[in-house]
């Protein structure tokens, strides 16, 4: 049976598997993410600047967000011009998305199907917290809503909080190649560079862990 594709604004959520999905209220209580919004560094105040890069780069239209946390990136994107949506698995987040930011609150572990493709799909340290069984799921629910680009930035470290499924960025790079994306070494080594040398990104993990990719459609 085809799964019925949602407007932008709803998700189909499915029924959540066993194993899959874990306790979000419990890792991230909503707390944790005020506190993160206070912090004069780290990945709240960086995704701002880093926003401004990004969105400098690809001029997009249509931006999606996976595993938007606290919004910053996709508050941002609004505030620049384009029309964003901000995904996140905790629905706490939701008291942070600015509108026009839309927000989604949806459990990444299950497929995400919207209308319509992005002009760039973007991720900000989220796979590798994703469990290894729903790996695919997140792979191809990436791919599926690509329009053009797709920015990634997946931590191969373990010693982040729930960082369940780490690999280096070959592992990642030959995943989505193989999910029918086209690595773009030009746009990763450019990109990476600005984000290393920015001033007031601190987080400088987005850019020693960064990818890009094009759509192929």
């Amino acid at each position: 049976m085809r799964q019925r594709r949602l407007p932008v604004g709803t998700a189909s959520h499915g029924g959540r598997g066993p194993g899959l999905s874990p306790d979000l209220a419990s890792l991230y209580p909503l707390q944790w993410f005020r506190n993160r919004t206070k912090s004069a560094r780290g990945p709240h105040k960086s995704s701002r600047y880093l926003a401004d890069l990004i969105y400098g780069e690809f001029s997009p239209r249509r931006v999606i967000d996976l595993g938007a946390g606290t919004c910053a990136f996709a508050n941002r994107i609004a505030e620049l011009g384009g029309k964003v949506v901000a995904v996140e698995g905790s629905e706490f987040c939701q008291e942070f998305a600015i509108p026009p930011t839309r927000f989604i609150a949806h459990d990444l572990c299950q497929p995400l199907l919207l209308r319509g493709r992005f002009d760039l799909v973007t991720s900000w340290d989220v796979i590798e917290h994703i469990p290894a069984v729903a790996e695919a799921t997140v792979v191809e629910t990436i791919v599926r809503l690509a329009g053009k680009w797709v920015v990634v930035s997946i931590d191969a470290s373990r010693w982040g909080r729930h960082h369940v499924n780490c690999h280096s960025k070959g592992y990642w790079r030959e995943r989505f190649e193989n999910a029918g994306l086209r690595y773009s070494l030009e746009k990763t080594r450019g990109l990476a560079q600005k984000i290393l040398a920015h001033p007031l990104i601190t987080s400088k993990w987005y850019g020693r862990n960064l990818l890009v990719f094009e759509a192929s459609l």
